[in-house]
Parts: C-alpha cells; structure tokens; sequence
C-alpha cells in the first residue's frame, strides 16, 4: 500500500486494479480537474440566509478559527451516512474562492450556489448526491472550500466544462487558472464498486484532510492525526446536504427503531401500544414492558446500549441512541 503519487491530501492508493470500462477524464494542465455535479430529490441546496433570531451562533458574520467537536462528529457521522444510502463520497473537490476574486465575506454564499448549481444539474439527469464541505483560509491560499461529493464516475467527463461556467456566474470574473481542483477517491473513477475496502482506507483519509482544521479537543475525541491551523473564516464554517444530515440521521433512526420494535414485540400488530408518543426533547417512551434487548439488537447495537439510553419511565432518549448507532459519533 503507497499513497498515491497524485494525491494532494494523501489519499491512499494501492494497485493495478482496473475498473469498469469507464476512462479518468483528462485533467488539464491548468489544474482544472472534471466537474461533478449532482441534483437529488430530497437535498436542499446550502444558501446563506438570516435567522430573525440573531445571536452568535446565527450571524453570517461570526468568526472562527477552527473546527469545534460538534461539527467534527457531524461530519463524520454524515459520511457514514452517505455510504448507508448508497450515496458514498466519490469525489473531492478544492475551490479557491479568493483566488476567484470572492472576499472571505461571501465565501458561504458562493459555496452554497456552487452545490445549489452542480445538485441541479445532476438532478435534470436523474441523479441524486450527498456531499460535505469545510472552509478555511490558509497562508498563501486564502479563503478556500474543501467539498467531499457523490458524483457517479459515468457522469464526471460530462459535467467538466460546466464548473467553469458556473464559476463565472458566482464570481462575475473570467476563470482564472488553478481555482478549482477535483479528482476521484482513491486516484481513480469506481473504486469505490471495485474495490470497497481500499475505498474505505480512502474516503476515510480524504475526510481526516477536511477535519484538519479541529480543535484539539475535537482531535483527541475523534483520535484525528492531522492538524493544521484552520484559519480565519468569516459565517459557517462546515456543512453537510440535508439528507445525510442530523435531522435526516435521526428520522432513519427513529423509523429502524420503531420497525424494530414492531418486528420484536408480542404486540406487534399495535405498534401504538408500544410506541406512546413522541414528545419535545427527542423523548420517545415505550410500554413499560417492552424489552428494548431485541430492538438494539435488530440494529447491531451494543448490548450495553438499552441500559444507557433507557429512562424512567419507559423512555428512551434518541440522541442517547444516536451515539450508539453511530448517528452522532
């Protein structure tokens, strides 16, 4: 196993392995690499928009300078995710936006009609996608956006000319050479069909460059090797598409757990009398004399798990749960 000679972010690669019939698109000298664009059902593009509520933790113009470990865990939890409904990583992407001419300011907002762009282009051919992404500004780099994608490896060559355009659009700029970047997983189109295992060492190794920029809080917690300074980013500093997202995480879990436990319970036939009600606070309370052993069972939980996540009452706490099934590392 070696990394990969082409790699910037020290994807590992091993092989002579060849795959579908498909070609690696040409990468211009420019540096421009394939464009990957990706429309799904169900995802929602990622503008910037004011909240009424204000605060901190709302304002577009909030400074950070790193990644907190709420954010590294949502990060990681929405890959695991992604590849749980067969929309795995299959591309990264570097966009650097203030060689493009957009301030730090307005990164966000051109991150978001980047995606927004290259989802409804997918889209218009039928495909869906799942991506993540993560801002920073380096030394000598500036603002940049680091984006982790599902792009199926038919459709790469054809979208290629499009980021470009796109890119003029957002900036109002002619292109100007080295500001994108994109190249496959693993060094090459469908590893991720050919050759799973070696697919994972890889997306796991593109995702640890995206988290570089951690805390060290965050990097003990979620045992993270590499770090380097993140710099300063002015609004959101990372983001997920909305169905590999918490509340999308959740819902699935929610749902495997109440079939579950109408798969397991001798009532089975009324789930109402096992499933009370849903209540604020991700509360979901059970008939008291319903077992929750098989129902962490049915989901590969740990057999420790009911015990943690039980509460008086017959409740389960679903952020509790959430851990446990890795919803939220």
């Amino acid at each position: 196993m070696k990394l990969h000679r082409r790699a910037t972010f020290g994807e590992v690669s091993i092989q002579t392995h060849h795959i579908e019939p498909t070609a690696n698109p040409r990468q211009s000298k420019a540096g421009m690499a394939p464009a990957i664009n990706y429309p799904t059902p169900g995802v929602g593009a990622l503008p910037v928009r004011r909240t009424s509520k204000g605060g901190a933790r709302n304002s577009a113009d909030r400074v950070s300078h790193e990644l907190k470990s709420a954010q590294v865990g949502n990060l990681i939890a929405a890959e695991r995710h992604a590849r749980k409904v067969d929309l795995p990583f299959t591309r990264m992407m570097t966009i650097h936006w203030e060689s493009a001419g957009v301030p730090l300011s307005a990164m966000v907002k051109a991150t978001g009609r980047f995606l927004d762009m290259l989802t409804k282009a997918l889209a218009r051919k039928g495909y869906g996608t799942a991506w993540v992404w993560v801002h920073e500004n380096g030394e000598n780099k500036g603002g940049h956006c680091h984006i982790l994608i599902h792009v199926p490896h038919e459709f790469v060559s054809a979208l290629t000319g499009h980021q470009r355009r796109w890119l003029r659009g957002i900036t109002g700029h002619p292109y100007k050479r080295r500001v994108i970047f994109s190249s496959p997983i693993g060094g090459r189109l469908g590893l991720e069909i050919a050759n799973p295992e070696l697919y994972r060492v890889n997306v796991a190794t593109a995702l640890g460059y995206l988290l570089k920029g951690a805390s060290p809080d965050a990097a003990a917690k979620y045992h993270l090797n590499r770090l380097e300074a993140g710099g300063r980013v002015i609004g959101k500093r990372c983001g997920t598409s909305q169905n590999i997202g918490r509340k999308a995480r959740q819902s699935k879990l929610v749902g495997k757990i109440k079939h579950a436990l109408c798969n397991t319970s001798p009532r089975s036939s009324k789930r109402s009398a096992n499933v009370r009600k849903r209540v604020p606070g991700n509360l979901m309370t059970f008939a008291n004399d319903v077992s929750l052993a098989p129902i962490f069972h049915a989901l590969e939980l740990p057999s420790q798990a009911p015990d943690a996540c039980r509460s008086n009452g017959g409740s389960v706490r679903i952020e509790r749960v959430e851990t446990y099934a890795g919803v939220t590392p």
